[in-house]
């Protein structure tokens, strides 16, 4: 048999292997994927010591990259949630078109609080906004719900520093600039059409009225309390949030810096002093943690937190990514 054919049977048991262990066995995902890497590993014939030999090469490659960029994204996501920006994003985008535009501008809301955050993340935080938006403007829930959803999940399944397309930046050597500007290619017409225009559609048979009074415990769905989310500007007055400007800002830095760095190495020679500088800026890790910078003094310094303060928010965004218990006192301690 053709040993081209065996290698794709071999991938094709392997992924159908992974899947049953999950959720049929309830095997732990991480004992999950050793035991189906060995298996693939032996199934397209390399001896048994090199199985082990690639698995612990290719862990430890993806883990160097990827583990730093998602934790310097977390925190990132840390200092725009516990500040009060991302509500000031969500309410001003919101704010600009009125009734009649809420699905489209609920979706660009959710994709760029989406685009530093982790999906449980803005999550929780949209939902609530969600029912006071429906209730706001007498909106069907779905109206906005839908839109949210497919603007968060655009951001979190297409553009690093999330984890999948972040692995798979560190897997195929792609170039992170490239990687978010393809995404945007792609994600918006396909968040588009499955957000508000799905929404608008199926809203013509599904009624799903305003919520009133509707109360949502945030600590139900994700891991961030809601009373913990904006605290700070919650007790001055929404006029205590960071500027929009100064959201914006923090949030579309990491992008830009990355897909300048693509800009540059199409247009620029390689020995440019401009190119190089670029090069430098725009690597994901370079670009997060200039952007990581910039929301300790904007989101953080400027609005009256200490450097305490600031570095238990920091502890805090990173506990989602290190403890895999849901009810840890680590994720809990602001």
């Amino acid at each position: 048999m053709n040993p081209d054919a065996l290698r794709i049977g071999a991938v094709v048991v392997a992924v159908i292997a992974l899947i049953l262990l999950v959720t049929r066995f309830r095997l732990h995902p991480f004992v999950t994927l050793i035991v189906v890497s060995i298996f693939l590993g032996l199934a397209c014939g390399l001896p048994p010591v090199e199985v082990i030999k690639h698995f612990e090469k290719g862990f430890g490659d993806v883990l160097s990259f990827v583990g730093i960029v998602i934790g310097l994204g977390t925190m990132l996501g840390g200092m725009l949630v516990f500040s009060g920006g991302a509500e000031r994003l969500a309410t001003g985008l919101v704010s600009l078109g009125g009734k009649k535009f809420v699905p489209w501008t609920i979706f660009f809301a959710a994709l760029l609080i989406g685009l530093p955050l982790f999906f449980e993340v803005g999550f929780v935080l949209l939902v609530p906004l969600a029912f006071a938006i429906s209730k706001k403007m007498q909106t069907s829930i779905l109206l906005i719900g839908l839109p949210m959803v497919a603007g968060l999940s655009i951001a979190h399944g297409l553009v690093p520093p999330h984890p999948a397309p972040t692995l798979a930046v560190s897997i195929f050597h792609a170039d992170a600039g490239k990687t978010i500007f393809y995404a945007i290619i792609v994600g918006l017409p396909t968040g588009l059409l499955a957000g508000p225009v799905f929404a608008l559609l199926v809203s013509r048979w599904i009624t799903t009225g305003p919520k009133h009074g509707a109360v949502l415990a945030a600590e139900d769905i994700a891991d961030i309390p809601a009373h913990e989310v904006g605290a700070k500007h919650h007790a001055k007055g929404i006029d205590s949030a960071p500027s929009m400007g100064t959201v914006l800002t923090t949030v579309l830095l990491p992008p830009v810096l990355m897909m300048s760095r693509s800009v540059a190495d199409a247009f620029l020679p390689a020995d440019n002093a401009a190119r190089i500088f670029f090069d430098f800026v725009g690597d994901p890790i370079v670009a997060l943690l200039i952007a990581l910078f910039f929301a300790i003094y904007a989101l953080g310094l400027r609005q009256g937190d200490d450097m305490g303060r600031i570095q238990e928010i920091l502890n805090r965004a990173l506990g989602p990514i290190s403890c895999g218990d849901r009810h840890c006192r680590c994720r809990r301690r602001i």
